[in-house]
């Protein structure tokens, strides 16, 4: 009877654990796009001034 009510536990803690990786994935997945879609909306001229610092437009 113990053996069988162990299975089931691990059964239900696997499951628990795959549900939290996905929701963990997903929650990186949606940060990453937002941070991707942050650096986009950097205006292209702090690129520039960059580039002209670092002296490698000459």
């Amino acid at each position: 009877v113990l053996g069988y009510t162990f299975s089931k536990v691990d059964a239900y803690q696997q499951e628990v654990c795959t549900v939290r990786v996905k929701e963990e994935l997903t929650f990186r997945k949606k940060k990453f796009i937002w941070q991707r879609s942050h650096i986009i909306h950097i205006p292209l001229q702090s690129f520039d001034s960059i580039e002209d610092s670092s002296g490698s437009r000459g």
